[in-house]
């Protein structure tokens, strides 16, 4: 009787509602870390590191919740207590610090490198689809990091469970999977067919394009944007300056967003 779970595994209901609560919360913590550190530090230093702001929050959020062995908001929302495999015991500290480690900078490490493999953002998004149709289907790790330090989830009032949905979410399960397999394999095809028509596009865009970069953020431009002055930037980075002081970042004159202009065609230095 010893091996006997006390308590009843979580259903994907619970699990899906905690983990849109832990999401509201983790945005809003996002946008006020971001706030500061762009009050505190400046735009063009806030610009260099903007990318690790959301996993500097998801790594605060989670420490002070779940490496403390508390709930976090949304598992207190919706009743529910990670737990190690046998659903008895709370998962030890260095397997909580691994998951946190994992899912505040893991995906952020993952997909910095993978971008940079020929396909690599295509197979990541199948290993996604798949892992979230199986989530649907057996209803236990919704997180990947969750799955590869093997956290579950068990109700504290498991007499609140809803068992009537259970095969809703297998079917879904089923379509999620059909679906993923379905696109991928469309997007693998798709970029086999266009290879040779990037690397000649890419070969004679990359003479005018890398040789001009954004002098907010110092990297290629995304969206390329232009001044009533003339001087061109990042869509993103002007905007955000110009919120902040309403002059242009290179000649100080006045800017209103309003005057700033998106170039849809612009090519460079044959413009």
């Amino acid at each position: 009787m010893s091996s006997v779970p006390l308590f009843q595994s979580s259903g994907a209901a619970e699990i899906l509602r905690s983990v849109q609560k832990d999401a509201l919360v983790k945005q809003k913590l996002e946008e006020s870390l971001s706030s500061l550190l762009l009050k505190a530090l400046g735009t063009r230093t806030w610009l260099k590191y903007r990318s690790l702001i959301g996993p500097v929050s998801t790594f605060l959020y989670y420490s002070s919740t779940t490496l403390f062995c508390l709930q976090t908001l949304g598992e207190e929302y919706t009743g529910i207590i990670q737990v190690d495999s046998t659903l008895r015991h709370v998962p030890s500290f260095y397997r909580r610090l691994a998951m946190t480690l994992f899912d505040s900078f893991g995906y952020y490490s993952i997909i910095k490198y993978v971008t940079k493999i020929e396909n690599g953002p295509t197979l990541l998004a199948v290993l996604q689809g798949l892992h979230t149709a199986l989530f649907y289907y057996e209803h236990s790790f919704y997180d990947f990091p969750k799955r590869l330090t093997n956290i579950k989830y068990i109700l504290i009032r498991s007499w609140l469970k809803d068992k009537s949905n259970i095969w809703i979410f297998r079917v879904v399960g089923l379509l999620a999977l059909l679906t993923n397999l379905l696109t991928s394999t469309k997007s693998i095809l798709n970029s086999r067919n266009h290879s040779s028509e990037s690397e000649s596009i890419s070969s004679i865009s990359n003479s005018n394009v890398n040789s001009e970069k954004c002098t907010l953020c110092l990297e290629e431009f995304k969206n390329i944007s232009v001044t009533p002055c003339g001087h061109l930037f990042c869509w993103q980075c002007v905007h955000i300056c110009v919120q902040n002081k309403r002059v242009c970042p290179v000649c100080r004159d006045d800017v209103q967003p309003n005057r700033i202009v998106m170039l849809r065609n612009y090519d460079g230095g044959n413009s």
